[in-house]
């Protein structure tokens, strides 16, 4: 994993483990690959999975809880359902 995602992480991963609304989160993408370091460019793709996805969706309070951020939006996937984007 790029360095300097480390601390997002951590970050993630002691909130997540303190939250009864998160069941599970994975690290995906270019972050993830072992055979081929994701470039400078790339960024971190952590999949949650929760019981009240509209609440994450919706709300941007759980992001404070992680850390600073400057931007969140929300995107249309391919199959229709929505995804939300942090910068």
């Amino acid at each position: 994993m790029n360095d300097k995602f480390k601390s997002i992480t951590k970050s993630f991963t002691r909130w997540g483990a303190s939250s009864d609304k998160v069941k599970a989160a994975l690290v995906v993408g270019s972050q993830a690959r072992n055979n081929c370091a994701a470039d400078e460019y790339s960024d971190l793709d952590i999949i949650m999975f929760v019981d009240d996805p509209e609440y994450f969706i919706a709300s941007d309070d759980w992001l404070y809880e992680i850390g600073t951020y400057h931007v969140s939006f929300i995107e249309p996937t391919v199959d229709g359902a929505k995804e939300k984007r942090i910068v």
